[in-house]
């Protein structure tokens, strides 16, 4: 024990347990390797089988496009006053559904948008093979097997959304996050469109108009409380602190600091460093009055 007590795990090859300990870790690596392996080979095979599925979809549905020509063809030329019309010779509904030979979801949706028909729709956020989301407005499920062969969609699963989670639930939607009771408002029944997640969700923003800021020296109280407007403001002893109240909370601003008043009236105080990352100045506004260029209250109010 002596001989082998002055060494690490694993680095003398005359020591037993060393070379358990490296024939268990060439074994664990060349295990791990294989794993590598087999899930690379697993995705491929996945992948090979969602481009054989899409080309048999392709092949059974030839006239998808021709299909749904003549079906929005029809729901544009056939107006209302067409089916009072039918309707007084005898017609009944389902006779001028079999007759124009209208599949029953885009029927239903003709008597929809006429005010012939009501009803609460279900939502239903469908997954594709290749894992696309797409979110869908329809009548029944049993819509979803017509306009997913229309939309050359090909469903690997499908869930509900419950109509108490539409105020609850967010998309982005035409250029802004609109809650899902707004989208199906506004869609028509059918494909309301994709959700695109990323792997990192996040989005650039900016600001819509300028803040302001002034820096505060340890000497321009006076200017600090004008910044400030009608929030209180005192002065500590110690450290030439100020203590400003404003309706968002207390700041305790120190001398070589700046605050910020954002356009939502919230005043923010920054380090110099804190600041100079965040910001850059754009323009400088005088305070109105004669100002000497060495006086102590040569103070800027500054738009960023």
């Amino acid at each position: 024990e002596k001989e082998h007590e002055d060494h690490n795990e694993g680095t003398l090859t005359t020591c037993e347990i060393c070379r358990q300990i490296e024939t268990c870790s060439t074994l664990i690596r060349r295990l791990e390797q294989e794993l590598l392996h087999k899930k690379d080979e697993i995705r491929a095979e996945e992948k090979r089988h969602a481009k054989d599925l899409l080309k048999w979809h392709y092949i059974k549905y030839p006239m998808n496009a021709t299909n749904l020509e003549r079906i929005l063809h029809w729901q544009k030329m056939f107006s209302k006053r067409m089916f009072d019309e039918l309707t007084r010779m005898g017609w009944s509904v389902e006779e001028i559904q079999r007759r124009y030979d209208i599949p029953d979801f885009f029927f239903k949706r003709w008597l929809f948008k006429n005010g012939l028909y009501a009803v609460v729709p279900l939502i239903l956020r469908i997954r594709t093979i290749d894992d696309r989301i797409f979110i869908y407005k329809v009548f029944q499920e049993a819509d979803l097997n017509l306009l997913l062969t229309l939309d050359d969609i090909v469903m690997k699963s499908y869930d509900r959304i419950e109509r108490e989670d539409w105020k609850h639930v967010y998309f982005w939607h035409h250029g802004a996050y609109h809650h899902l009771e707004q989208i199906i408002v506004q869609s028509e029944f059918g494909k309301v469109g994709e959700t695109v997640y990323h792997a990192e969700e996040q989005l650039g923003c900016k600001k819509k108009a300028t803040d302001q800021v002034i820096f505060y020296d340890g000497f321009n109280q006076e200017a600090v409380a004008y910044f400030c407007e009608e929030n209180e403001m005192k002065r500590l002893a110690k450290g030439n602190r100020l203590l400003i109240n404003t309706r968002y909370g207390t700041i305790t601003l120190f001398p070589g600091e700046y605050v910020v008043k954002e356009i939502t009236g919230r005043f923010v105080k920054y380090s110099a460093n804190q600041f100079s990352q965040l910001y850059e100045i754009v323009d400088t506004v005088r305070p109105m009055g004669l100002v000497s260029e060495t006086s102590s209250y040569n103070e800027y109010t500054n738009k960023i």
